[in-house]
C-alpha cells in the first residue's frame, strides 16, 4: 500500500493499470481508482478550476506535449512550449457557447504565470482596463481563487452586467484624465496588479500608465497587452521600418524603451562603474516616468511579444559594494599571465564565510 502512495506522488501520471490491488486491499484500491478517474474527467464549471500551490513546479514546460486550437481564420491547433493553467482554463471553455468570450495572445500567459504566480490562492487585487465580453474577468477568477478582488473599466456600458459579489465595473474612457479623477475614492488607494487590456491606441496606453502606475502596490505588477498598435497608424502609432534603431515616434513601444533610460538614468551623465552619480539629473524628472513615481518603483522591465510587464519595488540608488581584499588590475590585449596560483587564505588567519 505504501508503494502505491508513493507512485500516486503525480496523479497526473497513474494510470488504473498500475495500481497494485489485492484482495484485502480491494476496497482501498477502488477508492483510489475512482478518485484517479475524477481527476481526469471531472468537467468544472467556468471559473472553478481550482488554485494549486503555484511556484517553480508549475512553470514546467509542455511535458504531455498538449495542444490547444488557435482562434483565426486558418483555424487548426498548437503546441505551445509552456502549458499554463490559462491554458487548462481555455481549452476548457473553448467550446462552451454560454461562457464569456476570451481572446488573448499566446505569449502572454507564460509571461503572466511567471511574474504572477506567487498571488495565486491569496487576497488580491486587480484592475483591469478592457472588460469587454467578461471573459478575461472569468480567467482570472479562476487563475488566482477565491481571493480575488476584481475592479473592470470599459467605455461599453454594457460591461456593467459583469457586476458581482467579487467584480465592480467601471464604464469611462481611458484616455481621459479627468475620468480617472473621478475614480478616486472609489478604487482601492493600491492594488496588487493592474492591466491594461483596453483600446490600445498610444493616447490611451499613455494616459492610462501616468495615471494608473502609482496605483499598483510595491511588490505589485503593471502590465500592457497588446503592444503591437504602436506600428498601426489607425491607433496613432507608425510603421517601423525594417533594421530602424529607433521609433514608431509617439508610439508607447517607443516610451517603453525610453522606460530603460529612466531605469539607468544615475549614470547617464557618463558616471559609470566604480564612480556614483548620486542623483538622477532633473531632466528625468520631467514627462511621464518622471511625475508618475515610475523612478522610485519601477524595479524591473519585462518584455515579451507585444507585452510589457514591470515589477514594482522599492528603488535604491545604485551603489557599489565589495568584498575581500585581494585584487590586480584590469586586463588588455598586452596582459600575460606571471604564472602565480591563488592561494585560499589558511584558517589560522581569516576564514572565508563559507
Amino acid at each position: 500500500f505504501s508503494d502505491s502512495l508513493t507512485r500516486m506522488v503525480d496523479i497526473s501520471k497513474v494510470k488504473l493499470r498500475d495500481i497494485p490491488c489485492t484482495k484485502s486491499l480491494i476496497l482501498v484500491c477502488l477508492m483510489l481508482a475512482l478518485f484517479v478517474w475524477m481527476s481526469m474527467n471531472t468537467n468544472l464549471p467556468v471559473g472553478v478550476i481550482g488554485v494549486p500551490k503555484g511556484g517553480i513546479d508549475d512553470l514546467a514546460l509542455n511535458y504531455k506535449n498538449q495542444k490547444i486550437a488557435v482562434a483565426s481564420a486558418r483555424g487548426g491547433t498548437i503546441l505551445p512550449h509552456f502549458w499554463t493553467p490559462f491554458h487548462d482554463y481555455i481549452k476548457r471553455v473553448q467550446g462552451c457557447e454560454d461562457c464569456p468570450q476570451l481572446h488573448k495572445w499566446e505569449p502572454y500567459f507564460k509571461a503572466y504565470h511567471t511574474h504572477l504566480s506567487r498571488f495565486r490562492g491569496k487576497s488580491i487585487t486587480m484592475v483591469e482596463v478592457g472588460v469587454q465580453s467578461g471573459g478575461s474577468a472569468m480567467m482570472w477568477k479562476s487563475y488566482f481563487g477565491p481571493g480575488l478582488r476584481y475592479y473592470g473599466i470599459d467605455i461599453n456600458p454594457q460591461a456593467q452586467q459583469f457586476q458581482s459579489d467579487w467584480a465592480t465595473i467601471f464604464i469611462g474612457d481611458q484616455a481621459d484624465p479627468a475620468f480617472w479623477d473621478s475614480l478616486r475614492g472609489k478604487l482601492p488607494k493600491e492594488v496588487d496588479f493592474f492591466l491594461d487590456d483596453g483600446g490600445h491606441t498610444m493616447e490611451q496606453q499613455k494616459v492610462t500608465f501616468q495615471k494608473a502606475f502609482p496605483l499598483v502596490k510595491l511588490n505589485g505588477v503593471y502590465a500592457c497587452e497588446d503592444l503591437s498598435t504602436s506600428y498601426s497608424p489607425f491607433f496613432g502609432g507608425e510603421h517601423l521600418e525594417a533594421g530602424a534603431l529607433s521609433g514608431p515616434k509617439g508610439s508607447f513601444i517607443e516610451l517603453a524603451k525610453q522606460m530603460i533610460d529612466w531605469m539607468n538614468c544615475y549614470f547617464a551623465g557618463g558616471n559609470v562603474m566604480n564612480k556614483w552619480q548620486g542623483e538622477c539629473s532633473s531632466e528625468f524628472h520631467k514627462g511621464i516616468m518622471g511625475t508618475n513615481g515610475f523612478l522610485d518603483s519601477a524595479y524591473s522591465l519585462h518584455f515579451y511579444s507585444q507585452i510589457l510587464l514591470i515589477e514594482k519595488a522599492q528603488v535604491l540608488s545604485p551603489v557599489p559594494l565589495k568584498g575581500g581584499g585581494y585584487k590586480f588590475g584590469y586586463g588588455g590585449p598586452d596582459t600575460f599571465w606571471d604564472g602565480k596560483l591563488y592561494k585560499t587564505p589558511s584558517l589560522s588567519t581569516k576564514p572565508l564565510p563559507l
